[in-house]
């Protein structure tokens, strides 16, 4: 059985969020739902959040845990660039 890694919405990464750039509306999701976990962000979100450089592996591994295909596709093609 696998088990999914969760990480809850802290605002260290509200502001990391902020520095690279993310969306407001992005900004104003996660603001809403402080203490949320990371894999309860919108699909769209996730995509941007995995598709930037800057995105640490441990966060690429919670949103690769229960995401769509498509997340984890971006997933895959972070990787493949790192």
């Amino acid at each position: 059985m696998k088990t999914t890694k969760t990480m809850k919405i802290t605002k260290t990464l509200i502001k990391l969020a902020r520095i690279h750039g993310a969306c407001p509306e992005a900004l104003e999701w996660l603001a809403a739902h402080p203490g949320s976990n990371l894999s309860d962000l919108p699909e769209a979100y996730k995509v941007w959040a995995v598709s930037h450089t800057a995105t640490p592996a441990h966060i690429l591994e919670v949103l690769s845990g229960g995401a769509s295909a498509y997340v984890r596709a971006a997933v895959a093609s972070h990787l493949a660039r790192s």
